[in-house]
């Protein structure tokens, strides 16, 4: 298993990707708790203090300390990790683009192949129920 520390820097840049910390997200975060044996009040202060810490830092930033975060996971870890960012990304209910951007993000972090990744994605989005993906037909060609 991923140290707590690691977890929790995870886990927070999962809840930042939509730019709040949500009720939904919180229950998420008891059960990973609860699943994981770490005591819950020790996690949401963790992630309370991380969030502070992840909100003051640029996206550059967020990524090299993410990364050296990562470092010493091994592929069970890892994939264990990126769940964790995805049960705390799809509690609200909602995938939106950025969502997904940021989890495919993380997933690199973790050095997750993107094809596996976004079959995990997949795999969540098909087995939620009363999950709305957000598509935006916008800018559907990407950056040109």
């Amino acid at each position: 298993m991923a140290d707590t520390k690691t977890i929790v820097a995870f886990a927070t840049a999962a809840i930042l990707a939509n730019g709040e910390y949500k009720e939904s997200e919180k229950d998420a975060i008891s059960s990973i708790a609860e699943t994981l044996n770490i005591n819950e009040k020790e996690m949401f202060d963790a992630i309370d203090s991380e969030i502070e810490k992840q909100e003051a830092m640029s996206d550059e930033d967020l990524n090299a300390y993410l990364i050296e975060m990562a470092k010493g996971l091994d592929e069970n870890d890892m994939i264990e990790v990126f769940q964790i960012c995805l049960s705390v990304t799809l509690a609200d209910g909602i995938l939106s683009k950025n969502e997904t951007i940021i989890l495919l993000t993380l997933a690199d972090i973790l050095n997750i192949d993107v094809v596996y990744a976004t079959m995990m994605i997949a795999y969540s989005v098909n087995n939620a129920t009363d999950l709305v993906v957000e598509i935006e037909l916008d800018n559907i060609g990407g950056d040109k």
